[in-house]
């Protein structure tokens, strides 16, 4: 497996965790906001905090218990973060770029 089929497939993990949880809003705009500007800040090389709590990643923590979704979304999206930070490249970069757009 190639990086760059590394990333996708982690990419593609992340999507179906948002799928599975979407009851919880993790398919919403606002969690999609969240993952995209983490993985900017990784592409640019700053450190990034992968929320691991509902409030974080802008569940609906107000009408119902997200913790299970955002552990999750936690989880599929530190594996994205940390390839990323692996696999660093002008490829990669330049993919994931086209992708935020």
């Amino acid at each position: 497996m190639t990086k760059m089929d590394a990333v996708q497939k982690a990419l593609n993990h992340f999507w179906a965790t948002q799928a599975k949880y979407a009851k919880y809003g993790a398919n919403d705009s606002e969690p999609r906001h969240v993952f995209c500007n983490l993985i900017r800040q990784a592409i640019k090389g700053k450190p990034v905090t992968v929320p691991s709590d509902a409030a974080s990643w802008q569940l609906y923590v107000g009408s119902m218990s997200c913790g299970h979704a955002a552990r999750a979304l936690h989880s599929s999206a530190k594996r994205v973060i940390d390839l990323i930070n692996r696999y660093s490249s002008h490829t990669l970069e330049n993919y994931l770029f086209s992708m935020l757009d």
